[in-house]
């Protein structure tokens, strides 16, 4: 079977086409992948500040408990604070 002029420009009309699709499918999944990598990298930055944010609040927590501990302790020996 032999292909005419018109059948040959309509399949490399459809070729082109098809590569057209694939690069645009291939440059938005690119696009995407870079998003996604953006958005891990701001969430473990967000995560690291949250927690060194509670490990500081438990510290100061902490601190707070140990000094109340320390205030209670003495007058519970009836000094207060100038002994």
């Amino acid at each position: 079977m032999m292909m005419t002029t018109t059948t040959m420009m309509m399949m490399i009309c459809v070729w082109w086409w098809q590569a057209h699709v694939v690069a645009a499918f291939e440059q938005s999944l690119s696009n995407m992948t870079q998003r996604l990598q953006q958005l891990t990298v701001t969430s473990q930055q967000k995560v690291l500040i949250i927690y060194r944010s509670l490990c500081l609040s438990l510290f100061l927590c902490l601190c707070v408990l140990f000094c109340l501990s320390v205030y209670l302790s003495r007058r519970s020996w009836g000094g207060g604070w100038e002994q």
